[in-house]
């Protein structure tokens, strides 16, 4: 639907909508880390990069566990 002036809304768009939808996620998160990164600056010490990393990886290896089992059918509710 066009707005009173006669151009389309461009957050009607599709593609934006789209694009929005697969790549929110990704886009929020960076959006937080930004914020840190500029309001922080104890964020940026690289220990803190390096904590941040290994609580990622350890979170990585249990889902990426939780989803091979899923994935195989190994779920006895």
């Amino acid at each position: 639907m066009a707005s009173p002036l006669g151009s389309p809304r461009p957050w009607h768009d599709p593609r934006l909508l789209s694009i929005i939808s697969q790549l929110g996620s990704l886009l929020g998160l960076l959006l937080v880390v930004g914020f840190f990164w500029v309001t922080a600056p104890p964020f940026r010490s690289t220990n803190n990069l390096a904590n941040i990393a290994q609580q990622a990886a350890v979170i990585s290896i249990v889902a990426a566990g939780q989803t091979f089992v899923i994935l195989t059918g190994g779920i006895d509710l």
